[in-house]
């Protein structure tokens, strides 16, 4: 029993070691956030918005798009 409880917290926490709690889309450039957007067919203002600007927009709809 002890070791069945070893084992799985080294499983867990190898698990956490191996994920990135970083969003893929963080290290994007703006091409690569539009062109997500686009995919997913989310509007992108017309006022030529910043990299920032994109990102938050790829950050409100990530978990919806995922799952989509």
């Amino acid at each position: 029993m002890k070791f069945s409880v070893i084992l799985l917290f080294a499983l867990g926490a190898q698990a956490s070691w191996l994920r990135s709690d970083t969003p893929a889309y963080e290290s994007w450039d703006t091409q690569q956030l539009t062109a997500w957007l686009e995919e997913y067919n989310i509007t992108i203002p017309f006022d030529a918005p910043s990299q920032q600007q994109l990102q938050d927009l790829v950050e409100s709809n990530w978990n919806y798009a995922q799952h989509y």
